[in-house]
Formats: C-alpha cells, structure tokens, sequence
C-alpha cells in the first residue's frame, strides 16, 4: 500500500516522496496534511471523512468545551441532532440542547451506535461535568462504556480498540467520577467483555440461523448488555473507585 500510495503521489507530484511517513501516520505520530488526504481521496475514498471526523475533536481535552459544543454538535447528522435539540412551536430545532434529556434519549443515542453517536455522547458527557451534573454525567459515561463494547470488533478491525480504549479510560470516563467513583468495565477488563459480548451475539444469531440486518445486531448486544438475553453479567459495566488504569491485555484474536 504505500507503494501504490507513493506512486499515485509520485505520478501527480512528478518526485518521490517519504514512505516512511505512512508508518508515522499509523503509529499516530503525525497527521497528514490536508492536501495530502485530498490527494489519496481521489483514489482511495474514506479515509478523509474518518480522519476528519468531529469524534477527534470531541477526545481533545484542551479544547474548552463551553466554546466548541455547538460548533462539534452542528457537525452531526441530523438523526442524532434530532434526539438532543429541543424543538420550538413550528417543529424548527433550536440551537439549544433539550434540557430533559433522559434515559429514553440517551437509549435512542445507543441505538444509533458509531462514531456519530459517540461524538455526541462525548460532548454531552463534558458538558455535564463542566456544569456540576455529576448524575447526569455518570449516565452519559455508562452509555459510552456500552458503546464501546458494542463497537469493539469494529474499534478491532481499525486497529486503534486498545489505544482509543485506553486513553477513554484514562481521560474521558474519569470526568463523571462522583463521590469518588466513576463508571468502567469490569474486572476483567474491556477487551473480554467485548470479546465476550461479541461471541455471545455471534453464538445467538447462528442459533437462529439467519442474517440479522445492522439494526438487529446492534439491538442484540444492547438486550445482551441489559441482561435480557443470556450470558452476559449485567454487572460488565460498573462503577469503581477512580484509579490509575492497569496496563490493557494483549488484544483477544
């Protein structure tokens, strides 16, 4: 791949670049320009709306949330906009987040699980604890460990599961502690219970000897993290004291 990436550079640029830089790229170490992203697009599509995904921006801890919330929430699709702005006496949304948003939002957010999704749950996460709402920040950060779970085989195949994980537990989920706790996997840890929450709905839907769509799997793993459908302890994302993070496991194959 970087042979045929360097080519197609190389054919429009007429010189030879660094390979080495796609090395660094996926270590993490630097970020492509945006000219350089606009150049691979053309060929090989996708990858510039996931590196330019506003989920990034949401994990940047050094952006002020209070100033950036509206600007990162208008970036969504909106679906997810729809569930989190309250709407005004002509069906319009306002610019404004619902202030009674409940259980029953925050289950149509999980429903909708990606990195849409999860880039509003982030934000609303920081601005809870921004603004002193412990519970309501303790919620949101329960629904992000689910999250996770249920996109682990995905966060797997992208090869980023164990850093994204990582440093969501070590930056993003303290920020609900309360009274000295704050929601996290299990003893365990992530990587099996996203190991086992997967299996477990794999082992289901063979049983029932059909392709499940998109929707149907994703509403699996839900029931399976409820405690509905069998297996799985209810228990696999819990409150625990705030701690350092242990050293994650090598990742589950």
């Amino acid at each position: 791949m970087d042979q045929r990436l360097e080519n197609q550079l190389r054919d429009k640029a007429g010189e030879r670049d660094n390979k080495n830089k796609w090395r660094s790229y996926r270590l993490g170490r630097h970020t492509p320009s945006a000219d350089l992203v606009d150049s691979i697009e053309i060929t090989y599509s996708g990858g510039h709306a996931v590196l330019n995904h506003v989920l990034w921006k949401t994990l940047r801890l050094d952006s002020p949330i209070s100033s950036h919330a509206d600007l990162w929430l208008g970036e969504l699709p909106p679906e997810i906009q729809g569930i989190i702005y309250q709407r005004d006496a002509k069906l319009r949304f306002e610019k404004k987040i619902c202030r009674s948003l409940n259980q029953t939002h925050l289950s149509m957010l999980e429903r909708r699980v990606g990195p849409d999704a999860l880039a509003c749950l982030i934000v609303l996460l920081r601005l809870a604890a921004e603004n002193g709402d412990a519970h309501f920040a303790q919620s949101l950060s329960r629904r992000i460990c689910r999250m996770l779970l249920i996109l682990g085989p995905i966060l797997g195949a992208m090869g980023i599961r164990t850093a994204l994980v990582q440093y969501f537990e070590q930056e993003i989920l303290p920020l609900s502690t309360q009274s000295g706790r704050h929601y996290q996997f299990w003893s365990k840890g992530y990587l099996l219970a996203a190991y086992e929450l997967n299996l477990l709905a794999n082992l289901i839907e063979e049983d029932e000897n059909r392709a499940f769509t998109d929707t149907e799997r994703i509403a699996l793993r839900i029931d399976i993290l409820d405690g509905w459908r069998r297996g799985l302890s209810r228990n696999v994302v819990t409150t625990a004291p705030t701690q350092p993070p242990k050293v994650p496991e090598q990742p589950l194959v």
